[in-house]
């Protein structure tokens, strides 16, 4: 799996690791955007059934995405759809900020995707360095047999 996101990076694509749960400082999008988005394409159709989500922290102060939504596509059209909530059955998901234990959400149906998106709502920044003021979050994706 690869992510790429909103933020504005020489580097370009990046190795799922890099914003997995178990990395050392996981996503941050960074000043380079107002509508920052982490997007996961997986290397074929998987079906997706939730995500979890914790925060990260760095040297001065930790950063979370507290909601966000959830987008994705099954690789056959432009067309993105919207994952909704399995105990709200709205648009919106709650994320974990806590850097130690991770919250997991569940979509209303298991999805097949070739493209994930996740775009934050709202998130705590509490980070000095640098001056930045943008969502940052680990993430895992659970998947699951069709």
């Amino acid at each position: 799996m690869y992510v790429h996101s909103s933020r504005l990076d020489e580097h370009g694509w990046h190795d799922f690791s890099d914003a997995s749960l178990d990395s050392a400082y996981g996503w941050i999008a960074g000043n380079a955007t107002s509508d920052p988005y982490l997007e996961v394409h997986f290397p074929s159709k998987t079906w997706v059934a939730g995500l979890w989500t914790m925060g990260t922290t760095f040297d001065r102060g930790g950063l979370g995405v507290t909601m966000y939504r959830v987008e994705f596509n099954d690789g056959t059209s432009n067309r993105m759809q919207v994952a909704y909530n399995n105990e709200t059955l709205s648009e919106e998901f709650e994320g974990g900020t806590d850097t130690c234990s991770a919250v997991g959400v569940w979509f209303a149906y298991v999805a097949g995707v070739k493209f994930l998106r996740i775009i934050p709502t709202k998130w705590i920044t509490e980070h000095t360095f640098a001056n930045i003021q943008a969502p940052a979050m680990r993430v895992g994706v659970q998947i699951c047999e069709p």
